[in-house]
């Protein structure tokens, strides 16, 4: 008799490579965000209405300025950027000149020019995370 094959799940804590954990986040298509941090799994809580106006207020700041200012300029909300050390990262906004960041064949795989974290709720996990996150991926 063949065994069933449990489907893959990814959970808060988890510990795997960035190879493995790409593999399980391609595969469950209904997890928008998820990111790997120093081979550890961090799902987002639930956004509130202020963290998501301030998230769409960076990014249409962010496009206005790449616009008025005819560089050649990508502003990205939510994109996973793999990181050289070894993270998976999506930051709420970033920014960067196109001839500067390399694109993947479906991610970001340089560290763009700015990124904007929005912390907004669960305090003392998102400061943990930020604080933690952003110098480990390289961004500083």
């Amino acid at each position: 008799m063949l065994s069933t094959l449990q489907p893959l799940e990814l959970h808060n804590g988890d510990r795997m490579s960035r190879d493995e954990f790409m593999r399980r986040w391609e595969q469950i298509p209904e997890l928008k965000h998820a990111e790997l941090i120093k081979r550890v799994v961090y799902l987002p809580s639930q956004v509130s209405i202020a963290q998501g106006s301030y998230k769409t207020f960076f990014g249409g700041l962010l496009r206005n300025y790449a616009h008025l200012s005819k560089q050649n300029l990508l502003v990205t909300g939510n994109t996973t950027l793999v990181s050289p050390d070894g993270s998976s990262l999506q930051p709420d906004v970033a920014m960067a000149r196109r001839g500067r960041v390399r694109l993947g064949t479906k991610y970001l795989v340089q560290i763009p020019d700015l990124v904007v974290e929005i912390s907004y709720s669960s305090q003392a996990y998102d400061l943990w995370s930020e604080t933690c996150r952003l110098p480990c991926g390289g961004i500083a």
